[in-house]
């Protein structure tokens, strides 16, 4: 079943979009050119609440839907609403460094992450 979703662009105006894959608080979709400056290169993953891009994934499809997957749990919990506050969010380094592909894909919640974190 195709999803649509309603994406925010430039100048604050929306547009209605098809999804490759809809969470709670994230859908996974091809990036617009509104987005890439016409370079359609990776996969964009909106924030459902606000309909803003939370990140541009330069991988493959199936790394950004584990990605998209794996933090769809953590968005839905921690940032709701449509303006969340994400310069205040804990998990925006983390976030940041798993979409760039700087850091491995992992649960920020999970035991194991927390433990390498603190050890």
């Amino acid at each position: 079943m195709v999803r649509r979703i309603t994406v925010t662009i430039k100048d604050s105006a929306t547009r209605e979009i098809e999804a490759k894959w809809v969470g709670n608080a994230l859908a996974l979709h091809k990036p617009i050119p509104e987005d890439t400056n016409g370079k359609r290169k990776g996969w964009t993953i909106t924030h459902l609440d606000s309909g803003l891009i939370a990140g541009i994934y330069k991988g493959p499809y199936k790394e950004a839907l584990r990605l998209v997957k794996t933090w769809d749990p953590v968005f839905f919990e921690e940032l709701k609403g449509s303006k969340p506050d994400t310069k205040a969010w804990p998990r925006v380094k983390t976030w940041c460094a798993q979409v760039m592909m700087d850091e491995e894909i992992q649960d920020p919640t999970s035991f194991d992450y927390i433990l390498k974190e603190y050890s």
